[in-house]
């Protein structure tokens, strides 16, 4: 499935997104409310057939951010944003890796984030990872990220032989004006939100005056000309067959 990622709000474009042909939008949870994802744009993406994956990113290009402290911290605020968004249980929520980390620098800070981060969704949302192959195997590997996503920057430790990804993240485009990365899912399970599927509107037929007549005159309660004209025989009728049903 084609997809995209972007800081920018995409609850107006949707229109835009499905005749490119766009069906998963990845949006950010963050501390910067101008940046995250809003109830209102998860509707009108949902609603218009656009699958939504969620990201986390506050400071994840720096890696004196990655402590086990800021990733309880960083996965409470991700908790809440994602109620208030009304992202289903058991999609994914994925934590942004936005630098070629080291195999040192993931076997300390990254790996105890990314353990403390697990340990607050608590089972609610699944843990997933952005980053290089190296970060995505070596979470996966420990079972700290059920999801993985391959950032687009091949020369990164690790992302050139990667090929376990489910979603892969590929070069910038514009659509409407905005910048966007693009993407591409590399499973049909890849975390992301289904779209509303719209309910099953029952049509009940109502009779017309002269069908109740008709179907009134085989029981031989109605006696009168079958005609479509509605008067007080016609109501008794009616009456006299709703008080034997009841009987």
């Amino acid at each position: 499935m084609q997809g995209i990622d972007t800081a920018r709000p995409l609850g107006a474009l949707t229109a835009a997104l499905v005749a490119r042909g766009i069906g998963f939008a990845a949006r950010y949870y963050s501390f910067n409310p101008g940046k995250n994802l809003h109830a209102t744009e998860a509707a009108a993406l949902t609603q218009a057939g656009v699958h939504i994956v969620c990201v986390w990113e506050a400071a994840g290009d720096h890696y004196e951010w990655f402590t086990a402290t800021q990733g309880m911290k960083d996965a409470d605020a991700a908790l809440e944003l994602a109620v208030q968004c009304g992202q289903p249980d058991g999609s994914a929520i994925y934590f942004a890796v936005d630098f070629d980390a080291s195999p040192a620098e993931i076997a300390a800070g990254i790996k105890d984030y990314f353990a403390a981060v697990k340990s607050a969704l608590m089972g609610k949302y699944e843990v997933g990872a952005y980053g290089s192959g190296l970060v995505c195997s070596t979470l996966r590997d420990l079972g700290l990220a059920r999801y993985l996503w391959l950032a687009q920057s091949s020369g990164w430790r690790g992302s050139k032989a990667f090929g376990g990804a489910h979603i892969y993240q590929n070069a910038p485009t514009m659509i409407a004006g905005i910048a966007v990365d693009t993407d591409v899912s590399g499973d049909s399970d890849f975390g992301a939100w289904a779209p509303v599927t719209p309910a099953v509107t029952q049509t009940v037929a109502i009779p017309s005056a002269r069908d109740l007549q008709a179907a009134l005159a085989a029981e031989g309660r109605y006696v009168g000309a079958v005609d479509g004209v509605w008067g007080p025989h016609s109501q008794q009728a009616l009456a006299a067959h709703y008080a034997n049903a009841a009987a």
